[in-house]
């Protein structure tokens, strides 16, 4: 919890709800406390780790989308904690981009297999505050509305990630995704389409 640098507020209403919720003597993981949260306090726990992040990235500053804060809250709002032991895979290459997943905490590798075809797998160390799945994003941004509607049109994963350490991350569904877009739907002439 220390990590995440909690204000006061909410990190005595995360204490108070792990002495209500739990026994002196009990284990708390962090895997089963966040979900385990009431659901403002969990709201508030997503948006503190992860707000900044999203706002960060590339493609939500180019699109213009980091001035329509109350959309990124939802999003924040919708994101579920994951979280894997080391040597874990997260995806593998040729998996559906079914989510987007943001690294809060932790090292993950990315790489390529080299298909059979004798020359050498690539691979990449990430730390945290980086994402993966970012086609998902595109695809949410720069689609029509009935491109949306047809999540088929998702890629696949160019390459698969696997931890190196403990990681946390936060993953964002792209049913969750697909839901928030429709119900807020912006004005495209609001947003710059990336290119």
């Amino acid at each position: 919890m220390d990590k995440h640098d909690f204000d006061r507020t909410t990190g005595d209403k995360i204490i108070d709800h792990m002495a209500k919720s739990y026994d002196a003597d009990d284990d708390v993981h962090v895997e089963t406390l966040i979900p385990g949260l009431p659901r403002e306090l969990r709201s508030a726990v997503n948006c503190h780790i992860c707000l900044n992040l999203l706002k960060s990235l590339k493609i939500i500053k180019d699109s213009g989308l980091a001035k329509h804060e109350s959309l990124l809250l939802k999003i924040c709002d919708s994101l579920q904690p994951m979280f894997y032991n080391k040597y874990c895979y997260i995806v593998r290459e040729g998996d559906p981009i079914d989510a987007v997943f943001f690294i809060t905490a932790g090292t993950v590798w990315t790489y390529t297999s080299n298909n059979g075809e004798g020359s050498e797998s690539q691979h990449t160390e990430h730390l945290k505050d980086q994402y993966f799945g970012g086609e998902l994003l595109e695809l949410v941004l720069t689609s029509t509305s009935g491109d949306i509607s047809n999540l088929s049109k998702v890629q696949v994963f160019s390459k698969t990630l696997k931890t190196y350490t403990k990681v946390e991350a936060f993953a964002l569904m792209a049913h969750d995704l697909k839901r928030i877009w429709q119900s807020n739907r912006i004005n495209p002439s609001a947003l710059t389409c990336p290119n």
